[in-house]
């Protein structure tokens, strides 16, 4: 195991609802902020991978990010990772997708 320095720790509890089934990897994700850090995901608890239909999973994601000087500071979290429809047709428009999430703190 690789290990990072870090000076902050985000954790991001996410609920995930699946409509159909399913597959997402918020473990291979990346958190940028408002005042241009990125760190990588390094932990994922309780979710991931496959989600069958009408299955709701909540867990956190953890990232370590270094160089944050004012925890105040970080305004906004852009999330992105892998996901999309599990579908044995590769070819359809949700078959796979990059999930980009804003994060709007307060």
């Amino acid at each position: 195991m690789m290990t990072k320095k870090a000076n902050c720790l985000i954790v991001v509890n996410m609920t995930v609802k699946a409509n159909k089934d399913i597959e997402i990897f918020p473990d291979q994700g990346t958190i940028s902020t408002n005042n241009s850090l990125q760190g990588d995901t390094t932990y994922t608890a309780d979710f991931g991978d496959s989600i069958d239909s009408g299955v709701t999973r909540t867990g956190d994601v953890t990232i370590p990010l270094d160089g944050v000087k004012n925890i105040s500071d970080l305004k906004k979290l852009r999330y992105k990772f892998d996901g999309g429809a599990k579908d044995d047709n590769d070819e359809s428009d949700d078959a796979f997708k990059i999930i980009d999430v804003q994060i709007n703190l307060n």
